[in-house]
């Protein structure tokens, strides 16, 4: 296991044996997005750009590449900052009720009442089918028959 990570400064250290440079930068986006948290938004998609340039800056003032890079670092940032803050969310949804300490009172707040609206919305249509599984056969049997213009139901437990 690699022991790098962001020391005090928000400059990258390194502890131990190996360097693991995708932990260094999936911790850097984390630490990003985590110092400029200051909007309550479900996902990645529905922060704005600018929201995503803020958090861009604020990882390149941490790690350092080529200018010729940039372009390509900022298609992976996206890709791996929308991923991480999926991750971040789920893990504050986990501790539940606790608040995180990177998330603001007010931001928290709102994140709760949405992820609680989510639940319940999940939830609204959770008795359309209580019956469990069920053979086809049995469903047949239990299913209006017309025989010769009559109705007749069948018994559940024909």
């Amino acid at each position: 296991m690699s022991g790098a990570g962001f020391g005090r400064d928000g400059q990258p250290s390194y502890k131990g044996e190996k360097f693991d440079s995708h932990k260094i930068v999936i911790d850097g986006i984390a630490s990003c997005i985590r110092s400029e948290f200051e909007l309550a938004r479900p996902s990645w998609q529905k922060f704005s750009k600018s929201t995503h340039l803020v958090w861009f800056e604020e990882f390149k003032k941490r790690l350092k590449w080529l200018p010729e890079y940039n372009d390509a670092i900022w298609g992976n940032f996206q890709k791996r900052a929308s991923s991480k803050l999926t991750q971040l969310f789920q893990d504050v949804r986990k501790h539940l009720p606790l608040k995180s300490n990177w998330m603001g009172n007010a931001v928290f707040k709102e994140m709760k009442e949405h992820w609680g609206k989510k639940i319940r919305d999940s939830n609204a249509s959770a008795s359309l089918h209580t019956s469990g599984c069920v053979p086809h056969r049995l469903i047949y049997k239990r299913m209006v028959i017309i025989v010769s213009g009559n109705v007749k139901l069948k018994n559940k437990e024909e």
